[in-house]
């Protein structure tokens, strides 16, 4: 079972997010961002593994999508995009509060992704994982956070996607810091954007689970 979770961000708007306890939680609780036009339950199926694993969860609507305020993304400016940023410091502040002693893992696609690494290179997570990263989604550029990065980092993309995902996996990993036993990537071919990965190659869930820290 779910648990409806209300957030306000610094800025006033109202983000809903989805918090799942795990039965016999590990010490890590992960943080989900979802793609653009799409919602946080695209991460249904991944939130059932990851509780199974021991993980207790929290997927969020970013501002503009879904249940979340603030309009609708279609109408958002480039500032507009940037502000999704406040969503996820809500978002690790509520699972800070509620685990104040667990490791948070933060796992996004596409936009979300350069959210996840953004958010991660400026506040103390465990791990990252990056579905389909972009060097610069409206605005949400990667190569900054990336510069210097250390964290434990899975990173994974497929050739087929217009977006040039592989590329971006390719000049993040050429900036980051993490030790190589803590830098997992994997490339596929025909394997499409973002959580389309999952329906083309499944195992990538359990991997991501596994991997997980």
């Amino acid at each position: 079972m779910s648990d409806k979770v209300n957030l306000t961000t610094t800025d006033g708007a109202n983000i809903v997010g989805s918090y799942v306890q795990a039965q016999n939680p590990k010490n890590t609780v992960v943080l989900l961002l979802h793609q653009l036009r799409r919602d946080k339950s695209i991460w249904n199926v991944l939130i059932e593994k990851l509780s199974t694993a021991g993980f207790s969860s929290l997927a969020i609507d970013f501002r503009g999508h879904g249940e979340s305020g603030e309009g609708h993304w279609e109408d958002f400016t480039e500032e507009d995009f940037k502000a999704m940023i406040k969503d996820v410091e809500a978002a690790g502040k509520y699972l800070r509060e509620r685990h104040p002693t667990a490791n948070i893992a933060v796992v996004g696609s596409s936009i979300g992704a350069n959210m996840a690494l953004n958010y991660a290179a400026n506040n103390n997570v465990s791990s990252v994982v990056l579905l389909s990263p972009g060097q610069d989604y409206h605005g949400i550029t990667t190569e900054g956070s990336a510069s210097g990065f250390s964290k434990p980092l899975f990173m994974t993309a497929s050739s087929d996607d217009a977006n040039e995902s592989v590329e971006a996996v390719q000049r993040i990993s050429s900036l980051v810091t993490t030790p190589q036993d803590l830098l997992k990537i994997v490339t596929y071919t025909d394997a499409g954007h973002g959580v389309d990965m999952f329906s083309k190659h499944p195992d990538l869930q359990d991997q991501i689970v596994k991997w997980l820290r």
